[in-house]
């Protein structure tokens, strides 16, 4: 009796949950950081506002953008604490600016922001994958769970109610199968329910049961019109939606407008300007960061790979980028150089032969070595 009055308030206030937490995120980040590193700003603040309303403002600015307040009962977890981490990173790299540009920074000691920083980015993925995982546990035993109603032929359903029996943390499943071509009762799929019929049964059932949502595939070749099947589904006054049999995981799926004619649009699409200019940005500063802390490692390689072969240090290399746009890539070579395709004894590099340069074989045998086992390490160096 409590599961179900649990599960009930699941199902009525789940976007109440999500609204608690876009208002609850900006508090805790803001009063954290008021206890934390807030306290040793002196009044009045250098930087205009007290400081922790800047951290409240910043954060209610700049999380929702990332989508982690939507729901995630079908996406990737792992995707969700990336964006959170993500956003909370730009939201740090803000205030630092800020603080710097004011020149209230000397005011802020080191380990006191950084531990504010990861005790903030701890309770935020407690209480966004954390809390979705504990919804998910709920699932697997049962709770929480949705009732669907399938349209369509017997393979496509098949396949539907087996991608919900593979997931049982999205708590799906299939209670009723209709179709107008009925499989044989020998041919029956195991994963589905028994199938009940056509249109008509369908209509019947409906009037006197309740089911969550509706979901329907093209049928090729059917009595049914598709005009009178979408008519019926829309005067049920449930969720209803469109599970195409061609349909996976590279397309968008967005709907666009032309005129008066609906599209999907599959795949393209202009991105924000902004988050493109964003993420350009951090990659440029994460890449420069990175470039300069590992050049002694780089310059020591180019000058080994100079050294032990003849011809140049890098090979280059056209590759293909975000939107199709073509790009020059850059590596380290790692193979010997010929002059001409005619060479004598030119042969196409396979496993084992001399055609790698000796800094790339020199590596290979580190590795091997490095892997072989305790007892055999001598035997391998003789």
């Amino acid at each position: 009796m409590q599961s179900t009055a649990f599960n009930g308030i699941l199902r009525q206030s789940g976007g109440d949950l999500a609204r608690v937490q876009r208002l609850g995120d900006p508090l805790v980040a803001a009063g954290l950081f008021q206890l934390l590193v807030g306290q040793y700003i002196p009044e009045p603040s250098p930087l205009l506002l007290p400081s922790w309303l800047w951290v409240l403002v910043l954060t209610a600015l700049l999380l929702p953008s990332s989508g982690m307040y939507g729901s995630f009962r079908q996406g990737s977890l792992k995707d969700l604490s990336t964006r959170v981490t993500n956003r909370w990173i730009i939201v740090l790299m803000s205030i630092l600016v800020l603080t710097f540009a004011t020149k209230s920074s000397e005011y802020i000691g080191r380990v006191s922001i950084v531990f504010w920083a990861t005790l903030t980015l701890l309770l935020l993925q407690l209480s966004h994958v954390g809390l979705r995982k504990l919804l998910r546990m709920h699932r697997m035993r049962g709770g929480n769970s949705r009732t669907i109603l399938y349209w369509g032929e017997s393979e496509a359903a098949r396949k539907f109610s087996n991608r919900l029996l593979n997931a049982p943390w999205l708590g799906l499943k299939v209670s009723k199968w209709f179709t107008p071509n009925p499989s044989r009762p020998d041919c029956q799929p195991p994963e589905l329910p028994a199938c009940s019929g056509g249109l008509v049964e369908m209509r019947r059932w409906l009037s006197d049961n309740e089911v969550d949502s509706i979901v329907f595939s093209h049928l090729p070749t059917s009595s049914v019109n598709m005009d009178e099947l979408l008519d019926f589904f829309g005067d049920t006054c449930l969720p209803v939606i469109y599970a195409p049999h061609w349909a996976h995981k590279g397309m968008r799926f967005e709907v666009e407008q032309f005129g008066e004619t609906y599209c999907l649009n599959l795949w393209g699409g202009e991105q924000s300007r902004f988050n493109t200019n964003l993420k350009r940005a951090i990659d440029l500063g994460v890449s420069a960061i990175g470039l300069i802390a590992l050049s002694p490692l780089f310059l020591s390689t180019a000058i080994a790979i100079r050294i032990t072969s003849p011809g140049p240090v890098f090979f280059a290399q056209e590759r293909y980028g975000m939107n199709g746009k073509r790009f020059r890539l850059l590596k380290f070579r790692s193979m010997r150089v010929m002059e001409s395709g005619n060479t004598q004894g030119l042969r196409q590099a396979t496993k084992g032969n001399l055609e790698k340069s000796r800094i790339l074989h020199l590596q290979k045998l580190t590795k091997k070595r490095l892997a072989a086992p305790k007892g055999l390490r001598n035997c391998t160096s003789k």
